[in-house]
């Protein structure tokens, strides 16, 4: 008897059908609570207040919006969190948190050191995020040109359309050579655009990327 209900539980609790089942959430789902309770914890120990998580990219691996190509965040272990006047951007590879203070109104918050990706047919495209917080939430398109110089050398000139994250969040992919450091585009120039859904004109802002802040280990 005692061996017709250990064959039972090995094949009910331990066969290769259950663990093809289980496997994915043990893999993904399970563990994202972990995180998030490690990015509470480094709020805690730099005395941040409890922000929103606005980005986590454990959980956001694709932002649609309109008929732009799918923006692809890596499956890694950086979040973004807002707080009234602030937003937290906690790597939990490497420990670090960034706290950018935001102005008022409408506010850049470039994430250096990240990277987001989009696909054409013709080509593959790396990027830096820049995120834009407090955007009227009526907005339906936003359009973002920017003018950096890398290294005192090199001017660069981008212009292109954003990506709605949420109400009132916007998040940009802005394209760097490939010999560009993470914070190319810090102190760089740029001119925000926003549409309502009819294409009218709702706002622009012009103003300078934040330069690359300290991070507390």
């Amino acid at each position: 008897m005692r061996c017709i209900i250990s064959e039972l539980y090995q094949y009910l609790f331990c066969g290769k059908h259950i663990q093809r089942l289980v496997y994915p959430f043990i893999q993904h789902d399970l563990h994202i609570p972990l995180y998030i309770t490690e990015f509470r914890r480094m709020e805690r120990t730099h005395l941040l207040p409890q922000s929103e998580i606005v980005l986590n990219s454990r959980r956001t691996t694709k932002i649609r919006w309109h008929d732009l190509p799918d923006l692809h965040v890596p499956y890694c272990t950086w979040m973004v969190g807002e707080w009234e006047d602030c937003v937290h951007v906690v790597n939990l590879d490497y420990r670090w948190v960034e706290i950018h203070p935001l102005e008022t109104g409408i506010a850049a918050v470039p994430i250096y050191g990240e990277s987001v990706w989009w696909s054409t047919q013709e080509e593959h495209h790396n990027a830096v995020p820049v995120m834009f917080f407090r955007v009227p939430e009526e907005t339906d398109r936003a359009v973002m040109e920017l003018d950096a110089v890398y290294s005192s050398e090199v001017n660069f000139q981008y212009q292109g359309e954003g990506w709605r994250l949420s109400p009132g969040r916007w998040i940009f992919a802005v394209e760097k050579g490939e010999d560009f450091s993470g914070d190319w585009n810090a102190g760089g120039s740029y001119t925000l655009t926003l549409y309502r859904a009819d294409g009218s004109l709702l706002a622009e802002q012009s103003g300078t990327l934040p330069e690359n802040p300290p991070k507390f280990f």
